[in-house]
């Protein structure tokens, strides 16, 4: 359909309906909105949906920002998911996590794909810029065997190829025909998972979809973790085969160095979008429990238009922006 324009927003396709609660996808800062979005749409697939001028006023009210932004929303096609972009005038030189703090804790680091042929996805980043640091991985899990390649993009962010049997991977993605799925998790190392837990629980009522638990030198080895010590997982969403967080325990094979309290305008995977039953009840669960939360308010988030969104800080000290549907 043509692209039209709405408010502030120029909105390429209709919006979509707010799915059932759980991970809609990451929020990046970044300070070249450009490279970003060649990037993702070259490389992984996405589509530019719509392009939004935030003033100042709105980037204080939302991401509690006083700076005018630029927001690029990126979808999947034939998906919900998709990754916002942030670049805000002027653009910080600060960066959140690099190659030097990859195994810090208490931020969002990891965006995961699907890629049936992760080789050529590869081969197509890197010549957009993207790094690949370590060699792949290579490790078996609940009797399957899987590939995953970190690349790391601009703004201090990790991408992630996961490759293995495609019957095995319709649990995880809804598209598994296409060179790259949708964004089929986001993942943290914190220092506290069960935090996390009663977090994604209590407070935005996802569920646990799925846990697991390995130990591989080569995945250490591409993480930066110190040999013989294994990693655990633990994922929040909706249903396993919706995007989902991942809250990764490093145990004793990391650092303990934590980069607590990343937000905007350092550049980064900053933040993730969560649909919740009410953004005003995570509020007042947040608030009861002394969370940092922002004042829920009405709000154009593409690409489901007008919703309830509020800014929750986990007591991981991770930025969720959770919407739902208008109302009290």
């Amino acid at each position: 359909m043509p692209a039209s324009r709405v408010g502030e927003s120029l909105v390429t396709t209709p919006p979509p309906v707010l799915p059932q609660p759980g991970l809609l996808g990451p929020v990046i800062v970044t300070g070249d909105t450009d490279r970003q979005t060649s990037l993702f749409t070259r490389a992984f697939g996405l589509e530019v949906h719509s392009v939004t001028r935030r003033t100042a006023r709105d980037s204080e009210r939302i991401w509690s920002v006083g700076l005018p932004a630029l927001e690029t929303t990126l979808m999947t096609p034939g998906t919900r998911s998709g990754i916002r972009l942030l670049e805000f005038t002027p653009s910080s030189t600060a960066v959140a996590r690099g190659p030097e703090n990859g195994d810090a804790k208490d931020a969002f680091k990891v965006i995961d794909f699907y890629c049936p042929d992760p080789e050529r996805v590869e081969h197509r980043a890197l010549e957009l810029g993207a790094r690949k640091l370590r060699p792949t991985s290579r490790y078996d899990l609940d009797g399957w065997s899987f590939s995953e390649t970190h690349l790391w993009i601009d703004d201090g962010v990790v991408c992630a190829l996961c490759s293995g049997d495609p019957v095995q991977f319709r649990q995880y993605v809804t598209m598994t025909d296409r060179d790259v799925s949708e964004v089929m998790s986001v993942s943290a190392p914190v220092r506290d998972p069960a935090d996390a837990r009663w977090f994604y629980l209590d407070v935005l009522g996802l569920n646990k979809v799925y846990e697991y638990a390995f130990a591989d030198e080569s995945f250490q080895s591409m993480v930066g973790l110190a040999e013989g010590h294994g990693i655990r997982a633990a994922n929040y969403g909706s249903r396993l085969a919706e995007p989902y967080i991942g809250i990764i325990d490093y145990g004793r094979g990391a650092r303990d160095v934590s980069l607590r309290g990343v937000r905007p305008p350092t550049r980064g995977l900053v933040a993730c979008t969560i649909a919740v039953p009410s953004a005003r009840d995570a509020v007042r669960a947040a608030r009861d429990a002394s969370l940092p939360a922002l004042e829920p308010a009405e709000e154009e988030i593409p690409p489901f238009g007008r919703v309830t969104s509020a800014l929750i800080e986990s007591p991981n000290g991770m930025l969720h922006h959770v919407v739902s549907p208008p109302g009290p």
